[in-house]
């Protein structure tokens, strides 16, 4: 089907109670919306090379339609196409268009209105750029306006344009969310030279899915009518049988939408209108538009088929009207942008009497650190213990009546920096007259998240005590935003913290850039990238601005001119020459010569890979051997998975009684939290999607540590890992049995269960600190045995039931044996066990009992 016969689709609507567009395409079409700046980055080309894949609509009372093509430098010369309603193409050396611009300054721009010929029209309009400058990357910025007619506004869009994922997750490891999916721990996510985002799936269960970044979440109720739309294509493996599905989860509820099965190989255009007949419920029972008003989380599948595959997802968009502008009376903003200090900001410790509070751990800490997002510095959250409920405290200046504000709101940016991964969501309370309110957002990432938390009740859940949620806010005593996100030790930053209202007006002098981020890709040894030009300007008139690169260190970057006023215009400079493969990020900060005029920043990210064959980690891919939710300890077993690890597969042998740590050219190596190399770790097993190996005795004592894979000397970049004194997992077999023998050593079945009293024996790897104390990679002695030190306990469906023992199991690295007594009083059937090493609790598993 061509596009004339999509844009004729939408008059069938009165004629069906589900609206679901379906439109093969040959090549994802970059669908470009009013308003929307959107980045072109053409490759370097040797030879002249049309680019065809743009469309954009046109409605009615549209009056007048402006193109406009500009590149980043203006020696590089692009032409502009048009076409009504038919894709342009290359015929014979010519481009036959509506339309068309072929200046050589870098600007180009076309008018369509009633008076050109042809005429403007309703209807979809395709867009064409050919590139005419050869052997060098050209980036421009394409602008569609319109007069006349009420077009939808864009809400949000990801078109990976920037090469980057732009937030965008997997559904690994889950979330605790209701009705939220949990996929396979070994899916790949990646942004494709193409533009557009994969996920290869490696193990095939079908429940893989994609989770939209935070900008799509939020209040998305007062938006009507509104749809989400995006490009798909199941791209490699069996035929899809299973159709598109998205899934909104939200105050507590979840609704799911179904759409086609999409074909193979093709793309398609998928629109879900978010009408209440489109979706259904699956869990809670909120209505749809009680989702809508606090959606906490969107998932997309991408998993159609059983057995291996890859499906691509390209131009996702939300699209909504937005409600008329309220009126009123302006209140003025308050504010927390940590420049100089922590704006009497504290913990939630030591206790205070006020109903309703938290009371987190003696050993966290708030401090300021530098870059901020956009400024100097930031809040600075450090937990290194990982126990407790930290929660950041607000100062005296947010709290009092709130509820004489006109619909007030709070937002922040937050990060989580360090630690292991965000497993829960950011949550803020709202504390007064003895009740308490809680909001909870999305799961916090590793790059700044931007964060708007309305003062509404429909944003809001009573967590303790009986008060309205109006009385609370207007007498506000305490406001508590959370400082834990993952288990275990971890580190989150927080920055500019505002309290606005619908009507707070200009906050004076600003500065402004027009670009946050810049992501650069190339080769180790590589000659300097072109320059990245950025604006300057500013609110509230003129300001003087001096530009510095942070951390000094990072000698590679720069900025030409170093100083100017604004309005003006600089460049970033990159000379990767001396820079070593992988990651490079360094900011290059704006600040005004002036106080009171906060800085701001552009992130600066270079990555450098020469070797195409480099081994790389699944981010979340180095994991506990037994269950991906159990937490790593120093000589535990664990598993790594990721992409061209090793040349082939081959499992390891003993040599001298060791295992060896290094095996077809691959070596894993264990780093500190400063980078260096504590040990290269033991292998079991190596494959190019799989490594096993044991987590060094040498990393005990270490809260966190990176990983890293070496195959032939190119090393991937860093993984890190939190590890626990002890993380016990209790082996299980197909059944989800456990893996454990009887007293006469026969296995433990249905058939031969354990006698009440009897002694069993559970296999078990991550028991922590062993005495006398074991070399990595070396089998256990039988003489004398080694012994777990930390307390040992057990329980056998809830008993408690006595651990007689746990020992290294001689001849073997990393598996433990807990000799355990089947408690009396259990009547005979399957129970589960669980066995705890000091803190830490196992994974639980069936073991009989007759």
């Amino acid at each position: 089907a061509d596009f004339q016969s999509k844009s004729n689709l939408p008059a069938l609507a009165g004629s069906c109670s589900v609206l679901l567009l379906l439109v093969t395409l040959p090549a994802p079409a970059e669908q470009l919306f009013t308003g929307v700046d959107h980045t072109v980055n053409i490759p370097p080309q040797t030879a002249k090379k049309l680019f065809n894949d743009f469309t954009f609509t046109v409605i009615p009372t549209v009056s007048k339609v402006t193109i406009d093509l500009v590149t980043d430098d203006p020696a590089d010369d692009l032409d502009l196409f048009v076409q009504s309603a038919q894709i342009i193409v290359e015929q014979e050396g010519e481009i036959p268009a509506d339309f068309s611009s072929e200046s050589s300054a870098g600007v180009e721009q076309i008018v369509i209105d009633g008076t050109t010929e042809p005429p403007l029209e309703t209807g979809v309009y395709y867009l064409a750029i050919l590139a005419k400058t050869l052997g060098k990357p050209i980036s421009a910025k394409l602008t569609i306006t319109v007069v006349g007619g009420s077009p939808p506004s864009t809400f949000s869009i990801s078109t990976f344009s920037q090469g980057t994922a732009e937030g965008w997750e997997r559904n690994y490891p889950g979330s605790i969310l209701p009705g939220a999916t949990i996929g396979d721990f070994a899916g790949i996510l990646t942004v494709e030279t193409d533009e557009f985002l994969r996920l290869a799936d490696l193990n095939g269960p079908s429940q893989d899915f994609v989770v939209a970044p935070a900008k799509f979440l939020g209040n998305l109720a007062v938006f009507s009518p509104a749809r989400f739309e995006f490009d798909y294509r199941h791209s490699l493996g069996a035929a899809p049988l299973f159709p598109i599905e998205m899934r909104l989860i939200g105050a507590g509820s979840a609704f799911r939408w179904q759409g086609p099965v999409p074909p193979s190989d093709d793309w398609v255009q998928v629109e879900a209108p978010l009408e209440a007949g489109s979706w259904s419920r699956i869990a809670g029972t909120g209505s749809l538009q009680d989702v809508l008003r606090n959606l906490a989380r969107i998932e997309l599948s991408m998993d159609q088929a059983p057995g291996a595959e890859t499906n691509d997802l390209d131009n996702f968009t939300f699209i909504g009207e937005p409600p008329p502008p309220p009126t009123g009376s302006p209140t003025g903003p308050t504010s927390s942008l940590f420049e100089t200090d922590l704006d009497n900001w504290t913990r939630n410790f030591p206790a205070v009497g006020i109903s309703g509070s938290t009371a987190g751990t003696p050993d966290a800490a708030l401090s300021l650190s530098s870059p901020g997002f956009g400024s100097e510095s930031f809040l600075l959250i450090t937990d290194p213990s990982g126990s407790g409920q930290d929660f950041a405290v607000l100062p005296d200046k947010y709290l009092g009546n709130l509820a004489q504000l006109d619909r007030p709101w709070f937002e922040f940016d937050y990060r989580k920096i360090e630690g292991g991964i965000s497993q829960y969501p950011m949550q803020m309370r709202l504390i007064g007259g003895g009740t308490v309110y809680l909001w909870s957002g999305a799961r916090p990432r590793s790059s700044w998240e931007h964060f708007r938390v309305p003062l509404d009740p429909d944003y809001w859940v009573k967590f303790q005590g009986e008060a309205e949620f109006a009385a609370v806010l207007a007498n506000v005593e305490r406001i508590e935003l959370s400082m834990d996100v993952a288990s275990g030790p971890e580190v989150n930053g927080l920055d500019n913290f505002y309290l606005r209202t619908e009507f707070t007006p200009p906050a004076g002098r600003a500065l402004q850039l027009n670009r946050e981020r810049v992501l650069l890709t190339g080769t180790s040894g590589g000659p300097a990238f072109p320059a990245v030009p950025f604006a300057i300007s500013s609110t509230g008139g003129t300001v003087q601005w001096t530009a510095f690169v942070t951390p000094v260190t990072a000698t590679w970057l720069r900025v030409s001119p170093g100083s100017g006023e604004t309005p003006d215009n600089a460049e970033i400079l990159v000379a990767p020459s001396g820079l070593p493969p992988g990651t490079h990020i360094a900011g290059v900060i704006i600040r005004a010569d002036e106080p009171g005029v906060p800085s701001r920043m552009i992130e600066v990210s270079v990555v450098l890979d020469p070797q195409t064959s480099a081994p790389r980690i699944n981010i979340g891919g180095v994991i506990h051997a037994v269950d991906p939710s159990l937490r790593l300890s120093a000589g535990g077993l664990a598993s790594l998975f990721g992409l061209r690890l090793a040349p082939g597969s081959q499992a390891a042998g003993f040599v001298d009684g060791r295992l060896p740590r290094e095996l077809l050219g691959v070596e894993v190596r264990v780093h500190n939290p400063n980078g260096g190399v504590i040990y290269r770790a033991s292998l079991l097993y190596v494959s190019p999607e799989q490594i096993n190996f044991q987590m060094p005795f040498e990393a005990a004592g270490l809260g966190s540590v990176r990983v890293t894979v070496s195959l032939n000397g190119s090393e991937s970049p860093p993984e890190g890992v939190v590890l626990l004194p002890a993380g016990p997992g209790l082996f299980v077999l197909m059944d989800g049995r456990a893996a454990v023998l009887n007293q006469d050593f026969s296995p433990n079945t249905p058939a031969q269960p354990a006698a009440r009293g009897s002694i069993v024996m559970a296999f078990l790897t991550g028991v922590g600190p062993v005495n006398p104390a074991l070399e990595s990679g070396a089998g256990a002695p039988a003489n004398p045995l080694s012994f777990a030190t930390l307390p040992a306990s057990a329980t056998i469906g809830g008993v408690e039931a006595r651990v007689v023992a746990v020992a290294m199991v001689p001849g073997y690295v990393g598996l433990a044996q807990a000799n355990i007594e089947i408690p009396s009083g259990l009547q005979p059937g399957g129970y589960e066990l669980r066995v705890q090493l000091g803190t830490e609790v196992s994974n639980g598993a069936v073991v009989s009992v007759e």
